[in-house]
This record gives C-alpha cells, structure tokens and sequence, in this order.
C-alpha cells in the first residue's frame, strides 16, 4: 500500500496495528510520488536483512546541502546601520 507522508502521520497508529496483524504486509510512504520509506513487521533477522538487499539503489536519496545560515539581507549585502 503507498500513502502519502501526511496522510501517514494522520493513520499511523492504525497504519501499525494493521502491520503487526498481518505480517506479509507493508506500507510504503511518499513524498511527491517518491517512496521514502516502508513499515513492515519485525520478521526473523536473516529475512529482515534479504529483504532490505532488494531494495533498489535508487531508493538510497542524497541530501542536499543545507542552506546557508544568517538573514537573506546579510547575503545580499544589505546591512542596517552603515
């Protein structure tokens, strides 16, 4: 099932019991029509691991770098007081 992120944080707590309920079930979360993230049950430890090499590298995002800090007048130039 693919939800959006909003609607994710609206329906999480039953969005998790009815992952613990069925455990062949997932949960797929978007952001702008991407996946970022999927909640499932905690399974055994050898098919948790072959389930998380399936998934594609195209799933791993960068980050962006983080914008700069101080006010956008001080950016531009613009400073009070001279």
């Amino acid at each position: 099932m693919k939800i959006s992120i909003s609607e994710a944080r609206r329906r999480l707590p039953e969005l998790v019991r009815q992952v613990r309920k069925d455990a062949g079930r997932s949960v797929q979360i978007t952001v702008h029509d991407e996946i970022v993230a999927e909640l499932w049950a905690v399974q055994q430890p050898q098919v948790l691991t072959s389930r998380l090499r399936d998934v594609p590298a195209s799933a791993a995002r960068t980050t962006a770098a983080p914008p700069p800090r101080g006010s956008r007048f001080a950016a531009a130039g613009v400073v009070e007081g001279s």
